[in-house]
């Protein structure tokens, strides 16, 4: 004959522990647009994490994608990161806890710094926080120029008032020639 022992009082058992870790990922796309857009070039952008006051973090965060080969391979909560990536790459952040802040800032390439439009970020969270699976952010680049084909159309209309001119002029000088003859 066995008896089920019953705990009671403070050091009651439980068979059930409701211990949870939300984390999410961070995912960094690089996209290059315009006629005059290098899809080769790469880009520098720094990112920094910001924890939440009071927590304690991992000491670091593992970082995978991107094309380049210096590029870090972790990140730490409060230490601006520079990665350098192109057209087409994704980098990845992950494991990163529920409440983690984000900024992805990208170097200045306007003007005589490579002739780029400003920097369009898309953000999937407009607050910039770990708080779903998966946050994205993508910066585009776009360059483009205006190719110089040859041909004015603005001046089209003279240049052919001119031709017909020309062909007139041409007409009636044959045409008195042609009476001489």
């Amino acid at each position: 004959h066995t008896e089920t022992p019953v705990s009671t009082g403070p050091n009651k058992k439980s068979d059930e522990i409701a211990n949870t870790y939300s984390a999410g990922s961070l995912e960094i796309t690089k996209t290059v647009t315009g006629n005059m857009g290098d899809k080769t070039k790469y880009f520098d952008v720094t990112v920094t994490l910001t924890g939440e006051t009071g927590k304690t973090y991992a000491e670091s965060y593992g970082v995978t994608g991107g094309s380049h080969a210096d590029n870090p391979e972790t990140i730490k909560i409060g230490v601006p990161t520079m990665f350098k990536i192109k057209h087409g790459d994704i980098i990845t952040i992950d494991n990163l806890p529920y409440g983690v802040t984000y900024t992805v800032e990208e170097a200045d390439y306007t003007g005589t710094n490579g002739g780029y439009d400003a920097a369009a970020y898309t953000f999937s969270d407009d607050a910039q926080k770990i708080d779903s699976e998966s946050d994205t952010v993508t910066i585009t680049n776009n360059k483009g120029a205006e190719i110089d084909t040859g041909v004015t159309l603005d001046a089209a209309p003279y240049f052919l008032l001119l031709v017909v001119a020309a062909v007139g002029m041409f007409l009636l000088l044959s045409k008195k020639r042609f009476a001489r003859d």
